[in-house]
């Protein structure tokens, strides 16, 4: 190399660099690919918690996988917005008050905000009401048509306290238990409203159904679908076999879902409280998430860009994704947190989605009060209250107050300064049609003194004082609204996504789809990509840092090809060279009908101690493809076996002999799967394609083995080498009685295929073209496919020769930079003297 001139060094380095990019295939495939995450800040509620979510999740899960965070403005969190405003009042009282434009509280019942709480470390943040307060226990309503306030029973022990409410409640309760099953045959989804009614009674459903609505969803509790909005009634009546009542003193089994969230100590610390928020309110939380995906650097967020379109790239696959800027953004899979009207015309250039307008979007408006400190109380102790849907409708009346929360008394501990200030919230719209008098403060006060004045223990005749501070905040479209058969269109929905033009690679989440609580938020933003065969994953709680180090880095080779290509041999021989390398490998046998007498080295992981195709074909009446099918797919479902047999091995070699089942490679979801869980484990995974030499007979054949690899390839999007096997059968000897078909093959016709020219083989001379001219234009299309994406070339497998195996050894090491912190190996150059006794 030295004595070379400079020149043909130069041409050296070039070739050999050349090389180097065509086998890091990791640069062209990878495991997990891109994603983009769209949040539209003023089209959804609570929409950017959702796609933080996502993000932060898919992070953790993928550390690998290259993610984008679109938002539309630049406020993270979508509707919840904390602030502090300071207070004085006329007596020089001052005060530090904290307000929400948003939800204020949450329940400690959402698994997935626990355990965000303790992987972001926010304990210390927490303020809690405990369940014994008047806050957790004392709530009202205001009844159209009654003065002041109404006590909702709190327990059965406090029905005499409350003696209206508990005079309309206690009889329906009871009726409602002897009544018999009265479900309309065929009917799988109703309103709210016709549900109470049916099981309750009108009454019953117009006084409460419709102001736990208005507290909730801000809409009429005629539009809402039970089965969407509130399925423990619906699972009641179905426990109960016709009855609300007994379904719910029927006890309902238990789902295990502790080993689905890391939820350390959180669970405990809020054992007691009936609700919680965060010392700087409940912006907290999307701060945090903020802060964590500014730390990942897999994680790209770009605030204040608004996505215009959304196109499928039919050359790549690749979803293009417009901003309002004009700038275009090429991404493989594309997670849209945005309201489902705005994500229709999205897609509008694609395909017409299903079900994207069926569902409306409620408008409100928030008004924040603080009053000055006052001798007697602003408001009785307790939550607050709500007020049904007048008797008349919303029409005839058009109050606009859908309700009220008592602020101070559940999160006083938020405010510092002079005491005695009273902040409240009043909720207003909804199905009320709001006008601007509706918000100015003087109507309001008006409303609040009818409400408040006979229970608030001020003066006969007395007037609320007029407040140090109030804010009213509009929100348009910003709650969906889950009408009755919104769980159906959304299936529908989602089989479209997966089946259509948009093949899985387009998914949606948020309030729109899986409910508008900020639990149910998060969640959907957790289980993104549980659906799609590309990043489907079975995991367990993530770890806080999921980014694997240099000393618990393992490696997996999965050695896949038809059957008959000499996997189960490679497998062996690749163990024997690690051994006499003194490096150390563990076979993994993924072949469910494997011979145990066929392996000389005993495999360290075998699925069948999981399941067996003999097992499947006697007891389920399997044939041996379908048997196969469900062997893996049963794996698929216990990815926990697989990841306890996996163990500790640390810097070793996990060689997988697969199937020759070629479907598994190139039809079914199942090896993608598989990958994705081996990347989610910290396993480094490459994949090596075995054809056997005596198969290259012709170039049809040989063509139709780069297809094969090649559809596996793509399927799998792994770093890949393709390996021709049985070398040590070619023969020599032009004159070989054993050549010819199914004997040995020449090497002067193996040669041409191991890097080949697909242009020159498909105009070989003294080889006949198709016999029927019809298909010359399709083998030529095939041909052009094949030379446009030269990603197939093959190494010859020759297990007589050490330095063959060595060759494809070095080639594995380097696509998955074994010992990378090392300097790194360089496969061995195959320069055209090694193909001199080929000729």
């Amino acid at each position: 190399m030295d004595e070379l001139p400079d020149e043909c060094k130069s041409i050296r380095t070039t070739l050999y660099n050349c090389k180097r990019g065509m086998l890091d295939m990791r640069k062209r495939f990878r495991v997990v690919v891109n994603f983009q995450f769209l949040n539209t800040t003023s089209f959804g509620y609570w929409r950017g918690i959702s796609g933080m979510s996502a993000a932060f999740h898919l992070s953790r899960r993928f550390p690998q996988a290259s993610i984008v965070l679109l938002e539309r403005s630049a406020h993270e969190g979508g509707w919840i917005r904390s602030r502090r405003v300071e207070v004085k009042d006329n007596d020089g009282n001052k005060a530090t008050m904290l307000l929400e434009a948003g939800p204020r509280t949450l329940r400690p019942n959402s698994k997935a905000v626990l355990e965000l709480i303790n992987v972001l470390n926010l304990q210390s943040s927490l303020i809690t009401t405990h369940k014994s307060s008047p806050a957790a226990k004392d709530r009202f309503l205001h009844i159209p048509g009654r003065p002041g306030l109404t006590r909702l029973p709190a327990s059965p022990l406090s029905i005499l306290k409350a003696p209206y409410t508990s005079s309309i409640i206690a009889p329906a309760i009871i009726a409602e238990t002897f009544r018999r099953s009265n479900r309309p045959i065929g009917v799988d989804d109703e309103s709210l409203s016709e549900f109470l009614a049916r099981r309750f009674g009108p009454k019953v459903e117009r006084i409460f159904g419709s102001a736990v609505v208005h507290g909730i969803y801000a809409a009429d509790s005629r539009l809402i679908s039970t089965r969407a909005a509130f399925p423990s009634l619906y699972e009641a009546e179905e426990r109960g076999r016709g009855s609300v009542v007994r379904g719910l003193l029927t006890s309902k089994k238990a789902e295990d879902t502790a080993n689905e969230f890391d939820l350390g100590e959180t669970q405990s610390l809020l054992r007691d409280a009936a609700v919680f928020s965060f010392t700087d309110g409940m912006e907290t939380l999307p701060r945090a998430l903020r802060n964590a995906l500014d730390t990942v650097q897999n994680v790209t967020l770009r605030s204040n860009s608004d996505v215009t379109a959304l196109r499928l790239r039919n050359e790549s696959n690749d979803i293009e994704v417009t901003l309002s800027t004009g700038e275009k953004i090429n991404v493989s899979h594309v997670v849209s947190a945005v309201p489902l009207p705005k994500l229709k015309s999205l897609t509008s250039s694609v395909s017409q989605l299903p079900h994207l307008n069926a569902n409306p979007i409620s408008s409100v408006a928030v008004v924040n009060i603080v009053f000055p400190p006052t001798k007697r109380a602003i408001h009785p102790p307790g939550f607050g209250y709500l007020i049904p849907r007048p008797e008349k409708g919303y029409k005839q009346t058009n109050l606009g107050i859908l309700g009220t929360v008592f602020d101070s008394c559940s999160l006083g501990a938020q405010d510092s300064g002079s005491l005695g200030f009273t902040k409240l919230t009043v909720m207003l719209g909804g199905p009320y049609a709001l006008n601007s008098a509706h918000v100015k403060m003087e109507n309001i006060l008006s409303q609040l003194q009818h409400h408040l004045s006979p229970i608030n223990h001020l003066r006969k005749g007395a007037r609320l004082p007029w407040p140090v501070y109030y804010e009213a905040l509009q929100h348009d479209q910003c709650i969906p609204l889950p009408t009755v058969g919104h769980l159906n269109r959304i299936n529908e929905l989602r089989a479209e996504l997966k089946n259509g033009p948009w093949k899985g690679r387009l998914e949606v989440i948020g309030a729109s789809v899986d409910g508008v609580s900020l639990g149910d938020c998060i969640l959907s933003g957790k289980n993104v990509g549980a659906s799609c065969i590309y990043f489907k994953c079975y995991d367990k709680p993530d770890l806080p840092n999921p980014q694997p180090s240099r000393r618990d880095m393992r490696y997996a080779v999965l050695v896949t090809g038809p059957a008959g290509a000499g996997k189960s041999t490679f497998c062996r021989s690749f163990m024997t060279h690690l051994q006499s390398s003194r490096r150390t490998g563990h076979l993994v046998n993924l072949d469910p009908a494997a011979d145990p007498e066929s392996f000389e080295y005993e495999p360290s992981i075998d699925i069948r101690d999981l399941i067996s195709l003999d097992d499947v074909m006697s007891e389920l009446g399997y044939g041996p493809n379908g048997g196969l099918i469900y062997c893996f797919e049963y794996l698929l479902e216990n990815m926990d076996w697989l990841e306890e047999e996996i163990g500790e091995y640390d810097n070793d070699y996990l060689i997988f002999d697969c199937p020759g089942q070629i479907e598994l490679y190139t039809h079914y979801n199942v090896f993608p799967t598989l990958v994705a869980n081996l990347n989610r484990l910290g396993v480094r995974t490459c994949a090596t394609y075995l054809i056997e030499s005596q198969f290259m007979e012709d170039k049809y054949k040989f063509f139709s083995g780069v297809m094969s690899a090649m559809s596996s390839m793509v399927n799998l999007e792994l770093p890949w080498i393709n390996i021709m096997t049985k070398m040590d059968l070619v023969s020599g000897k032009a004159d070989d009685p054993a050549a010819g078909r199914n004997g040995i093959r020449k090497r002067r016709n193996i040669a041409r295929y191991l890097d080949p020219d697909p242009l020159l083989l498909a105009s070989a001379p003294g080889q006949p073209e198709s016999a029927n001219p019809r298909f010359h234009s399709l083998n030529q299309a095939i041909v052009q496919l094949i030379e446009d994406h030269p990603l197939v070339s093959f190494l010859p497998l020759d297990l007589t020769s050490t330095e063959s195996l060595e060759t494809i050894v070095s080639h594995v090491d380097y696509v998955m930079q074994y010992g990378e912190d090392e300097e790194p190996k360089e496969p061995q150059d195959m320069d055209e003297g090694d193909f001199a006794d080929m000729e």
